[in-house]
């Protein structure tokens, strides 16, 4: 059997196709290299000495919020505890490895640098905010329903701080580029 031979696209063709896929390749290039940066930086000294007070402030402020609605514990670092239950908010669990996500998306997308920073700037303080009730369920499950917390710790937050990220790069790509029909061209 003869080799079929592979009929090749004219130049005119080729070229329209990547041109409709060049922003699609674009942004997922930047993406890639965003994330990359970030994950590189956080390995740098400067950067966890940076970030090793937010587990403190996320045991602190769940702590405020379990008060709040009477439950009793205490902090001591970035550990709340009680005579019932205990849990250590370790750096890995800060909230911030999340934000990686939305961050690289963000500097990635074709906007204005005023645009990406306010969206960077209130869609991280989203994810950490949620990432303090995280820790406050999280604590509140551990004291009344403890069969459940294996699950709600590695199963439930994880996947809902995920969906909460690309929950906040949709609207925040709706809120910069809202969508406009097509124009009729009709003649």
């Amino acid at each position: 059997m003869g080799r079929r031979k592979k009929r090749k696209k004219p130049a005119s063709q080729a070229g329209s196709w990547y041109a409709d896929k060049r922003p699609v390749f674009l942004f997922g290039l930047r993406f890639c290299a965003s994330l990359g940066v970030l994950y590189l930086l956080s390995l740098t000294s400067p950067y966890q000495q940076a970030v090793s007070h937010v587990p403190v402030a996320d045991a602190r402020l769940a702590s405020a919020i379990l008060r709040a609605l009477g439950e009793e514990n205490d902090v001591a670092n970035a550990t709340l505890y009680s005579a019932r239950h205990a849990i250590t908010v370790k750096p890995g669990c800060s909230g911030i490895g999340f934000s990686f996500f939305l961050v690289a998306a963000i500097l990635a997308f074709p906007t204005t640098w005023e645009k990406r920073v306010g969206g960077i700037i209130g869609g991280v303080s989203l994810l950490l905010f949620l990432n303090v009730i995280r820790v406050a369920s999280l604590y509140w499950i551990g004291v009344h329903a403890p069969s459940f917390f294996f699950a709600a710790h590695q199963e439930a937050w994880p996947a809902l701080l995920n969906l909460a990220a690309v929950c906040v790069l949709v609207v925040w790509i709706i809120v910069v580029q809202p969508w406009r029909p097509p124009e009729n061209h009709a003649a």
